[in-house]
C-alpha cells in the first residue's frame, strides 16, 4: 500500500487559497524578507536561474529558503512562484530538516508534481505526478503570464483570484490521485514532452542538462536515457534538430549570416559557420 502523503492540515491548506500567501517577483510583496540568518547558512545555499516556471509549495517544517535576492520564511502557507530567470535556491542545505515540500514545474500543457521529504539537506522523492493543465480560461500557465504583464489594479485583483482557483482546482486533482501516483509510463513520457517543449522555446540559450534532468526529479545519466527512449533523439540531437529548423525558416527571410547566427544563439558568424558545416548544411547566405 502507498505512504499517505497528505495529512489533513496540509489538505485543507492546499484547498484554503485565502491562507495563501505569494512570493513573486512581479507580485507585490505579500511576506516580509527574514532580516537575521546566520553567515554559514548563506554560504551555504547554491542558487540559479533557468528558463523554467516552477511553484513551490511547503506543506511542513520552516526553512529560510533564498528567492529573488533575498531569504523568506518556507513555511505551509507560502507559495513561491518561480518564474523563468529569477534566481532562486536549488537543491537544499544541511540547515534545511524535516521538510515537505512540493515541487509543480509548470508548462502551457502539463504540469509535473514531486513530493519531497527533506531531511539535513538530502531529498527524497516520494511521489511523482503528471497532469495535463487545463485548456480553457482556468489554464495556470496562461493566468501566470496575465499576471506578469497586467498593470491596472483591479484586473491584477481579478487575475489574481483565478490564479488561485485554478492552483486549488490543480490541488484538488493531485489530492484525488495522490495515493496512486501517475504510472512510471505516463510521467516519464509526459516530462519528456515538456522538456522537448522548452527545448523548443529556449535553444537559444544552450541548455543546461541538470537543469533539465530536474525537472523530471532524476539524475542525468537515467534522464538522458529516458530522453531518447521516448523522443527518439539524444537530447543535443534535438537541440541541433530546433536549430536547424530554425535556420531555415531564417533562411527564407533572406537575413545575413551574421543575423541568422545572432537568432540561433551562436557567439558569432564564424562559430555559425563551423556547427552548420558540422550538421551538413554547408554554404552561406
Amino acid at each position: 500500500m502507498n505512504e499517505e502523503l497528505f495529512n489533513v492540515d496540509m489538505a485543507k491548506m492546499l484547498l484554503s487559497p485565502e491562507q495563501w500567501k505569494f512570493i513573486a517577483g512581479f507580485l507585490p510583496e505579500e511576506v516580509s524578507p527574514v532580516t537575521k540568518i546566520s553567515m554559514a547558512e548563506v554560504k551555504a545555499k547554491k542558487l540559479d536561474r533557468h528558463c523554467a516556471r516552477e511553484i513551490l509549495v511547503p506543506l511542513s517544517g520552516n526553512y529560510d529558503y533564498s528567492f529573488n535576492g533575498k531569504c523568506y520564511n518556507c513555511e505551509p502557507g507560502t507559495m513561491f512562484l518561480i518564474d523563468a530567470n529569477i534566481e532562486h535556491e536549488t537543491g537544499y542545505t544541511r540547515y534545511s530538516d524535516n521538510l515537505i515540500h512540493l515541487w509543480l514545474f509548470v508548462e502551457h500543457k502539463q504540469i509535473l508534481i514531486q513530493y519531497l521529504k527533506i531531511h539535513h539537506g538530502k531529498m527524497e522523492s516520494k511521489r511523482k505526478i503528471a497532469i495535463n493543465d487545463f485548456v480553457s480560461d482556468m489554464n495556470l500557465y496562461d493566468l501566470w503570464e496575465a499576471l506578469r504583464h497586467e498593470t491596472g489594479e483591479f484586473q491584477i485583483f481579478v487575475i489574481r483570484r483565478k490564479f488561485m482557483l485554478a492552483l486549488s482546482l490543480i490541488f484538488i486533482r493531485i489530492l484525488e490521485i495522490e495515493k496512486t501516483g501517475t504510472s512510471p509510463d505516463t510521467y516519464q513520457k509526459m516530462m519528456v514532452e515538456m522538456v522537448k517543449d522548452r527545448i523548443q522555446k529556449n535553444f537559444r540559450q544552450g541548455i543546461n542538462l541538470a537543469q533539465l534532468a530536474r525537472v523530471g526529479g532524476y539524475s542525468k545519466f537515467y534522464f538522458l536515457r529516458l530522453f531518447k527512449q521516448y523522443s527518439g533523439y539524444t537530447v543535443y540531437e534535438y537541440f541541433n534538430q530546433c536549430r536547424i529548423n530554425e535556420m531555415q525558416y531564417l533562411l527564407q527571410k533572406n537575413l545575413s549570416q551574421k543575423e541568422i547566427a545572432r537568432e540561433l544563439g551562436f557567439s558569432c558568424a564564424a562559430a555559425f559557420s563551423n556547427w552548420r558545416r558540422k550538421m551538413n548544411h554547408p554554404g552561406d547566405t
